[in-house]
């Protein structure tokens, strides 16, 4: 049986502890000492190094042409990629190995590519010393790398001999098999520590299992000042033109300075160099932004390849250009699994075929996938960047010269690269810089009163062109209470509004896309608005919180339509992350007391089993009230709340004070009725036992009546 390995990698500079295999297994949670150190000074020659990023430079951009199709902004970091998978390389053999390093580009063997890794990642440690960081503090380029293995699981002292020596990786030990969703959450708790809190849970629920044997982690982050910050007064709203014809209006930064400047058949090319600090002799990092010209984005996307990429850079010369360009900033995430297999990596994503003998001595380990995640904020002072990949590899079972203008008013290419060694750390195109794609929530307030009659046109309402809210003004979001921490610029702008905003609605959307519309309240909540109620508990204006409160579905907004059964929605939830998910559009924060109790009804429909819970009387409930998809909480507390799944109905449980009664009845509960085929009845004992000890472990007192 094939067994699991996950690799992750992710942006920032940690050394963690080197490790490899001792005679005695250590218990989860321990780390396995090595004999093994880091080499820091490899001998690598210089035509070693040149290839290592000569390769690393085509498959960004080989990469680069795979991913294009996947979305609007996108940012990814092949550096970091490339880092992750050059350690699952270490453990590869046959034809696995050969299509691993066709694919990404790597030129050198085995042991001179790992060496020549190790002098790269040395080299990059050197940068930025005395330099600044974009928020004030201290530049950082921080790259680490660490193991997690499962506990008493084999692996070859040579293969982790490897990774210990080359890239400074430990074996962390984690119990994949008792404790899985706490070796996930160890694993991105990590990666978000190393990457400063930008890259969180990388790694999503499922994709490690009781399976997993070893997941491999690279993370990195970037944070540097402009050598020349724009001045934040000269920052102004214009004009954004996107490719399909539309405009944005997004914040442009102004500045007239010397940047290396090129321009061709075309498009235009602009050098914008990093805070050197006070012990360089020259830049060591830099931001290029390729700007095709209007109507030309496609054409030279689609021919865009290193080689190009580095004619243009080497073309470039120092130039007095006006420049303008627009702050960005936003995330990317990417499944690669079948992007690396479709560039050529087949064998390593088969059960069948994989070859990862090196690390364990037989051929039973094999990607089922690599997932990458990135960031990227641009404003007057600086960049700031991080990026996450896992792999998951599972069983079976110059002055003086004419002025230039350059006016980024269009869609563009950039990269981030290493001056020196010419190493491309991140790559980046921005459709629209307005956009927050990635997490996608946002809050907006409309441009004009929304009359109920207008409510079923809602998603084509004019609205603010920037949200009060977003995801980069959170700082924290208490998934149990809805508590959002805001910073402190956007808790001031929502302090600001007059609540509730006289005659506008905000909209929760997805990028510009509404799934719920409210009203601003204080200092309470209110429960019964079928919308969202955004209000800022008393005592929050120090802590900077408020709650998002979710109500229920206006019927109106979906026109009369349960919202469940609308495809759309439910991806628009989904694809909202953290703020709302699946089962937000029925269900609230706490739901109420009820003096005598509540009663479970449950039916399989469509082989599905289906849920009811109901706020218990003493009168028997009709088969309609019992099934009709109309939830709700009256004012009066009474609750009734239909849900499809198992997962789903012990969610709602979670809600429930703890010490409620629930009573789960069958068809000797049901009151007289016509017109229907379901037949109310209990489920498997499987079943009933799994949602038993959950309710117990809630402190509900859940009752089933078996006649």
């Amino acid at each position: 049986m094939k067994k699991i390995l996950v690799i992750v990698l992710a942006l920032v500079l940690l050394l963690p502890v080197i490790a490899s295999i001792q005679p005695a297994q250590p218990a989860a949670g321990e780390v396995l000492e090595s004999d093994k150190e880091r080499i820091t000074s490899p001998n690598v020659t210089q035509s070693e190094q040149a290839l290592l990023v000569e390769g690393n430079s085509a498959f960004a951009f080989e990469l680069y042409r795979a991913l294009k199709g996947k979305g609007d902004n996108i940012f990814y970091s092949p550096y970091s990629i490339s880092l992750a998978l050059a350690m699952t390389y270490a453990g590869a053999n046959g034809e696995t190995a050969q299509q691993m390093a066709d694919t990404l580009q790597f030129m050198l063997e085995q042991e001179r590519l790992h060496s020549a890794f190790n002098w790269l990642d040395a080299e990059l440690a050197k940068r930025g010393q005395g330099a600044q960081g974009k928020d004030g503090k201290g530049f950082r380029l921080n790259i680490a790398n660490a193991i997690w293995g499962q506990k008493d699981y084999e692996f070859l002292p040579a293969f982790l001999d490897v990774l210990a020596e080359n890239y400074g990786a430990g074996l962390r030990i984690l119990d994949f098999i008792t404790e899985t969703e706490k070796s996930r959450v160890a694993i991105n708790d990590w990666v978000s520590d190393q990457t400063e809190g930008r890259i969180k849970d990388l790694i999503p629920p499922g994709a490690i299992d009781a399976l997993t044997r070893l997941v491999l982690t690279n993370a990195i982050y970037f944070n540097a000042a402009w050598e020349n910050p724009f001045d934040k007064k000269m920052t102004a709203d214009g004009q954004f033109y996107l490719l399909d014809g539309g405009q944005v209006r997004v914040p442009m930064m102004k500045q007239t300075e010397s940047f290396g400047y090129t321009e061709g058949e075309g498009y235009q090319a602009v050098e914008l160099l990093y805070d050197r600090g006070e012990l360089s002799d020259g830049g060591e990092l830099s931001m290029v932004i390729l700007l095709p010209a209007s109507g030309n984005f496609e054409a030279f996307e689609e021919g865009l390849q290193a080689q190009q990429v580095d004619a243009i850079i080497d073309d470039l010369q120092n130039t007095q250009v006006t420049l303008a360009m627009p702050q960005f900033e936003f995330d990317s995430k990417f499944s690669l699994k079948d992007t690396l297999a479709g560039m050529g990596m087949r064998d390593a994503f088969s059960p069948d075929d994989a070859d990862f003998s090196g690390m364990t001595g037989n051929p039973e380990l094999f990607i089922s996938d690599v997932v990458h995640k990135a960031f990227v904020a641009v404003d007057e002072a600086g960049t700031e960047a991080a990026a996450a990949t896992a792999v998951i590899v599972g069983t079976t079972s110059a002055p003086g010269e004419p002025l230039v203008e350059v006016t980024i008013d269009r869609p563009f290419i950039f990269l981030i690269r290493d001056i020196e060694t010419g190493a491309i750390l991140f790559v980046g195109r921005v459709l629209n810089p307005g956009a927050t794609k990635g997490e996608g929530f946002a809050i907006y307030l409309t441009k004009e009163d929304i009359p109920p009659a207008q409510m079923e046109a809602l998603s084509h309402v004019d609205i603010a062109d920037q949200p009060v809210i977003s995801m980069k003004d959170v700082v924290t979001y208490n998934a149990q209470t809805h508590e959002i921490k805001l910073t402190t610029d956007a808790f001031e702008r929502v302090s600001q509004l007059d609540v509730p905003v006289e005659g506008k609605s905000f909209l929760v959307c997805v990028d510009k896309g509404p799934i719920y519309w409210g009203a601003f309240w204080t200092p309470i909540s209110s429960i019964s608005f079928d919308g969202v109620t955004i209000w800022k508990p008393l005592g929050t204006q120090e802590s900077k919180v408020i709650t998002l409160e979710l109500g229920y579905p206006s019927s109106s907004f979906y026109g009369g339509e349960d919202p469940r059964n609308n495809a759309e929605v439910i991806k628009s939830l989904e694809q909202a992350g953290k703020l709302v998910n699946k089962l937000s559009i029925t269900e609230v924060d706490k739901l109420p007391r009820s003096l005598k109790g509540y009663e479970l009804y449950s039916w399989e429909e469509d082989n599905q089993w289906h849920f009811t819970l109901i706020t218990g009387t003493n009168r028997a409930k009709t088969m309609e009230e019992i099934t009709s998809k109309e939830d709700f909480i009256s004012e009066t507390g009474w609750v009734k709340i239909q849900v499809v799944g198992a997962h789903a109905i012990k969610d709602v449980l979670s809600r429930l004070p703890q010490s409620e009664s629930i009573f789960w009845c069958d068809e000797l509960h049901i009151g007289q009725t016509t017109g229907t085929d379901i037949d109310i009845q209990l489920p498997p004992e499987q079943i009933i036992e799994v949602i038993k000890e959950h309710a117990e472990r809630c402190g509900l007192d859940l009752v089933v009546t078996v006649h």
